[in-house]
């Protein structure tokens, strides 16, 4: 037991505490039990404890259902084909046949040959000479025998001699008149060949050491819209092409030979021919224009002078379509 005591000394300014411990006293009774108190705050998780041991395996579960069948894979890869397997063995000779019908009555035989001839018998006597009969009258004349096979042509007799020359004969009626010069041309003009057919010839004209440029123009029939004519045009055996010129929307193609020219109708524009096929020249014109190509056109016609030509009509309408080419000829 602890005491206080506060002591103060008169007429003085300090004040003296003294604590006296005493004995302790006897447990008091225990006091009545406090309310509970509030919930305090969930302390932190501790930390994750060891895995346990694993248990024993279960029992087996009863058989599920069968799934629907899957759908069939595809077809596998061919196998690799066995070896040949060993010849079996010679089997049994079956049972002989029956009897076949008899056969037809075959044909008769050839003559066996003749015998040896016989020892000839002895010489019977000379009989005695009968009378001499009258004579018999003339018998008619027998018929006429069959005409006998032509003998075999006998050989070639000697040339005869030269007979007389004959009379002139009368003179002919005159034939009719000679295709002769071609209408047309200009005045210092020349024929030339467009190939090697009588009478394909074109007036063209000439220049002292060399060939001057001139225009030639193909005009298609009325054709539909995206529609094509293939013909050909006559140009020279070798020629330079200067310009091209339309007077509505055209694909235009030359080539060197009519072949190579059919064999290309169906190629789209912008795809490029393939070596040797003969192309010379492709150009795709929107509307009627002039093109002046740069460089020129070297082009050459495999046989003769007509260069093969394809016009496609891109117009937008059925119409003809005219082109026209400047070009120089180089042979």
């Amino acid at each position: 037991m602890t005491v206080e005591v506060e002591v103060t000394v008169p007429n003085a300014a300090t004040t003296v505490e003294i604590t006296q411990t005493g004995a302790p006293g006897p447990q008091g009774p225990a006091g009545p039990t406090g309310p509970q108190g509030a919930t305090g705050p969930a302390g932190a998780t501790g930390p994750q404890g060891d895995v346990g041991a694993t248990g024993p395996q279960g029992d087996v579960g009863p058989q599920g259902p069968a799934g629907p069948t899957g759908a069939t894979g595809p077809q596998g890869i061919q196998g690799v084909a066995g070896d040949q397997g060993p010849t079996g063995p010679q089997g049994d000779v079956g049972p002989a046949g029956p009897t076949g019908a008899q056969g037809p009555k075959g044909d008769t035989g050839d003559t066996g040959l003749t015998g040896a001839t016989g020892p000839a018998g002895p010489t019977g006597p000379q009989g005695d000479p009968g009378p001499t009969g009258a004579t018999g009258p003339t018998g008619a004349i027998g018929p006429q025998g069959p005409q006998g096979d032509t003998g075999p042509t006998g050989p070639q007799g000697p040339t005869g001699a030269t007979g007389a020359t004959g009379a002139t004969g009368a003179t002919g009626a005159t034939g009719p008149a000679g295709p002769g010069v071609p209408v047309g041309g200009a005045s210092g003009q020349v024929l030339a060949k467009n190939s090697a057919t009588d009478y394909d010839t074109h007036w063209t004209t000439p220049s002292g050491g060399g060939y001057t440029r001139t225009t030639a123009t193909y005009t298609t029939a009325s054709i539909a819209n995206n529609a094509q004519e293939s013909g050909v045009l006559a140009l020279a055996a070798g020629y330079l092409v200067l310009k091209v010129q339309v007077d509505r929307g055209a694909r235009v193609r030359l080539y060197d030979t009519t072949a190579h020219r059919d064999a290309d109708v169906s190629r789209a524009f912008g795809t490029d021919p393939t070596d040797g096929t003969g192309v010379l020249l492709d150009v795709l014109l929107t509307s009627a224009t002039t093109l002046v190509l740069s460089p020129v056109v070297d082009g050459f016609v495999d046989s003769g002078t007509s260069a093969p030509i394809t016009i496609d009509n891109l117009s937008g309408a059925t119409s003809t379509v005219a082109v026209t080419f400047t070009y120089k000829r180089t042979e």
